[in-house]
């Protein structure tokens, strides 16, 4: 199943955001919340995967790779 054009534009906004040194703050601020909707996903989720003390500030998975 093909992902839609404009979902998928704004999940690569999303991601790009989260890379950012500030990600933690944007995420809950109005702006983050909007991103995430029109990413079709629900903020408190990407908050709660988001891990920003990570190398790259990584989203977590559900498989442990280690």
């Amino acid at each position: 199943m093909a992902l839609n054009p404009e979902l998928a534009l704004w999940r690569t906004v999303l991601f790009l955001a989260l890379r950012d040194k500030d990600a933690a703050a944007w995420l809950a601020s109005p702006d983050g919340e909007i991103v995430c909707a029109l990413a079709g996903v629900e903020p408190l989720a990407v908050a709660r995967a988001f891990d920003p003390s990570g190398p790259r500030r990584r989203i977590k998975r559900g498989v442990d790779r280690s």
